[in-house]
């Protein structure tokens, strides 16, 4: 048999199969050959190290849902209630050393005496309350080297809210972003 036909009579194949689970419920509740079951850790660390360094099939994809799905998914997530015992299990796992944006402890560092109210109003004038970035207003003052000892009125910028804790993730590109926009400024 040519090998056109072959994949082909598979995917029928496929289709047949997976048309009777759907009419015949199989694969939800009791009925899921899987109910009941898990899988042991060696099998768990076995799976995940299978999809180590695969790029999800969505990834970058923008559009790839119909708006239909996409508000059947906002209507089942709308409301959910999670139990304190659950929001303190999530919270945990995304907390202190285990969270994706951890720097070592370094958000309990102390500020330079220097860094007070008078420098900060300072650098808010000399930026007119506005957003180096989007020009909204802002009144967060930022350390443009994420070096909180450093209080040189060049390494600090007035940032909206937003941009200030977007300025926390990617940090290279944000200090040279912010330097190159202090140098076009003369500051």
């Amino acid at each position: 048999m040519p090998k056109a036909k072959t994949e082909q009579a598979e995917l029928e194949r496929r289709r047949k199969i997976s048309k009777t689970m759907i009419e015949n419920d199989i694969t939800k509740g009791k009925n899921n050959p899987r109910y009941g079951k898990y899988h042991s850790k060696k099998t768990k660390q076995k799976i995940g190290n299978s999809l180590k360094g695969s790029i999800p099939w969505n990834k970058g994809k923008i559009g790839i849902y119909s708006e239909k799905v996409l508000e059947k998914n906002r209507e089942v997530h709308k409301g959910l209630i999670l139990s304190k015992k659950c929001k303190e299990k999530i919270s945990r796992a995304v907390s202190g050393k285990n969270h994706h944006n951890w720097q070592g402890g370094i958000g309990k560092l102390p500020y330079s005496w220097g860094f007070n109210n008078q420098l900060k109003k300072e650098i808010r004038e000399r930026d007119s309350y506005q957003c180096q970035f989007c020009g909204k207003f802002g009144k967060c003052i930022h350390h443009i080297n994420y070096n909180k000892k450093d209080c040189k009125r060049k390494k600090l910028i007035n940032l909206c809210v937003g941009h200030n804790v977007e300025a926390n993730y990617s940090r290279e590109k944000w200090e040279l972003c912010f330097t190159v926009l202090n140098e076009l400024r003369g500051i």
